[in-house]
């Protein structure tokens, strides 16, 4: 990734150097809305002050009509390559175990923080800069960028940092089908956030409760159905209203004896 970033960071300076000798009038400011790019993080781009992830320079290349040949070239070979290792660790697991989904799709069910930009968008307060997506959710810039991108692609997000974000409706689920190993990821996740928050929020904006019962497991099922029928309405409530932040509901309901053998096999 280091060659890609100085070859397209070499190019677009190159292109910039030449077009403002035909065109003195032409500027940074100029090329960076070609490109659906604030002038800032273009200049720092050149400046070697930040990097694009790969997804990125692909928007860039595909907003263009720049010539860029050599860095074209290199995305080429670089997805090319990632293909290659993702074909790999797909056929690790077997066929039985899991239902094909593209990067962006795994991506959306095993990183909170694609739900948690998602979200963060439909807040009154919202801001569509990098930074400040950041800060509220404590997360990388690099994650952000990458998050948006993916987004966008999916149709989930439309718009730029220039023009501003904003959510088109479009909903992503997960269906049961999806590989155990992807959505184990995803609900690890889920319980570290948890973890966090128990001990860094004050109880007055959070709630955990819990109780330990003998139970009948025949009835889990129906559990399950209420427990999902329960979570929607619980979302209906809390989006009815002045949104202003971004939280997570979590249900767990888990056995803590080893089930007898011989019973219900």
């Amino acid at each position: 990734m280091n060659l890609l970033q100085s070859c397209l960071r070499s190019e677009l300076q190159k292109e910039l150097d030449l077009i403002k000798k035909k065109n003195p009038r032409y500027s940074l400011r100029a090329m960076s809305r070609s490109l659906k790019l604030s002038s800032g993080m273009l200049s720092d781009f050149l400046k070697g002050k930040r990097s694009f992830s790969l997804s990125r320079i692909e928007i860039i290349l595909s907003h263009t009509d720049l010539k860029l040949s050599k860095t074209r070239s290199l995305v080429r070979k670089l997805r090319t390559t990632e293909l290659a290792t993702h074909e790999e660790i797909v056929d690790h697991y077997p066929a039985r175990d899991r239902t094909k989904i593209d990067e962006d799709q795994y991506a959306m069910i095993a990183e909170w923080h694609n739900y948690g930009i998602l979200s963060l968008a439909k807040t009154a307060d919202f801001v569509p800069e990098v930074e400040w997506i950041a800060n509220r959710l404590g997360i990388a810039p690099i994650l952000v960028e990458e998050s948006l991108e993916r987004l966008i692609r999916l149709r989930l997000l439309d718009g730029d940092e220039v023009a501003g974000f904003k959510t088109t409706g479009k909903s992503f689920t997960t269906s049961d089908g999806i590989s155990s190993e992807i959505l184990k990821k995803s609900q690890q996740e889920n319980l570290e956030l948890a973890g966090k928050s128990l001990f860094r929020d004050d109880v007055s904006i959070r709630d955990f409760c819990s109780m330990t019962m003998a139970v009948d497991p025949s009835k889990v099922d129906e559990v399950k159905r209420r427990v999902r029928s329960f979570m929607e309405s619980i979302s209906d409530l809390l989006e009815n209203g002045e949104r202003t932040e971004v939280y997570q509901a979590q249900f767990q309901l888990f056995p803590l004896t080893r089930r007898r053998q011989g019973r219900n096999s």
